[in-house]
């Protein structure tokens, strides 16, 4: 298994298989995600220095030994090639594997955790795929494996199907008949049964409104992807859909969380550049739902650390 490792100053940040050859290792370049002006010159850096690889003897660098471990007793670890990416996100101890062939198609994509506070992500992960498995609006990657040891926790899905590209919420519409059948029925149950008002920790006017609730107050609750606004809703020429990244999925969640998160992807840039102005716009186009279900799904989205939903929050006015 022969890696050459490309850092971020001390930090490994992709492992590209150089001992499949150059067109392998120039494909596997492509599995780094490059959505920002920096990635993609640092794409065209490898692409680069991989060259010079195979001209010029180089370093080659060190891929941890429980990564090893993990491609070795995979089930899918015949005649492919690992394309091992590290977490940018500081102690998240998160590794994402590309699996491809000898042709450099990509078969298989894993996630990994070693951080035992994450296993349950993946797990929940995991049971969503299956729970999907037969949706009639959109698909889910399919399962291969999925496993938890005291090392790692890793679960490993057939890559996305050739044709599918990315719907990003930006240049799309919200996609109401996949989001109601990802909600089910909607039920309804008191709001100390959804929040947790304890574990409200940091002050401001969005948490004091929440705290400030009556306890006998009935709220809205369905079944939410949680991730809803971020890179995760790809479709085909065909318009079918495919929908990814269930770790945050979770039944009996605020009723407005998804359409929320859908409404900040949709609205990133502004919410980034002026979130005051950007507050105004998100609630007149709120203005049909209840102070409740808004002020809830972004105590959601909030919770498993949404960044423009804390910008949002920041502003908000009863």
């Amino acid at each position: 298994m022969k890696h050459f490792v490309f850092y971020k100053g001390k930090a490994p940040v992709i492992a590209v298989p150089v001992g499949a050859g150059l067109k392998v290792a120039f494909i596997s370049v492509g599995c780094f995600p490059s959505h920002t002006f920096i990635r993609k010159a640092f794409k065209i850096y490898m692409l680069l220095r991989i060259s010079l690889y195979f001209f010029v003897p180089l370093k080659s660098g060190k891929i941890d030994n429980f990564l090893k471990e993990w491609f070795e007793r995979s089930q899918v670890s015949k005649g492919l090639y690992p394309v091992f990416i590290w977490s940018l996100v500081d102690g998240r101890e998160r590794y994402y594997v590309h699996l491809l062939d000898k042709k450099g198609n990509k078969r298989y994509f894993a996630k990994i955790t070693a951080k035992k506070d994450n296993y349950q992500l993946l797990e929940n992960e995991k049971n969503s795929l299956e729970y999907f498995l037969n949706a009639k609006t959109f698909s889910v990657p399919e399962i291969v494996h999925f496993t938890k040891g005291n090392l790692f926790c890793s679960l490993i899905t057939k890559y996305i199907g050739i044709g599918y590209s990315l719907s990003h919420p930006e240049s799309n519409t919200f996609p109401g008949k996949i989001s109601n059948e990802i909600s089910g029925e909607v039920q309804n149950l008191l709001v100390d049964e959804v929040i947790d008002r304890n574990s409200i920790k940091k002050q401001n006017t969005l948490n004091d409104y929440i705290k400030s609730l009556d306890k006998d107050i009935l709220v809205k609750v369905v079944r939410v992807h949680g991730d809803f606004g971020s890179e995760n809703i790809f479709k085909n020429s065909a318009g079918k859909y495919l929908i990814i990244d269930w770790e945050r999925s979770k039944d009996k969640s605020p009723y407005l969380v998804d359409q929320i998160a859908f409404w900040l992807g949709k609205n990133h840039r502004l919410v980034k550049e002026n979130s005051k102005i950007a507050y105004a716009d998100f609630r007149h186009d709120f203005e049909e739902y209840s102070d409740i279900d808004i002020a809830l799904g972004l105590y959601f989205l909030n919770s498993v650390e949404f960044n423009l939903a804390e910008l949002i929050s920041n502003n908000w006015i009863k």
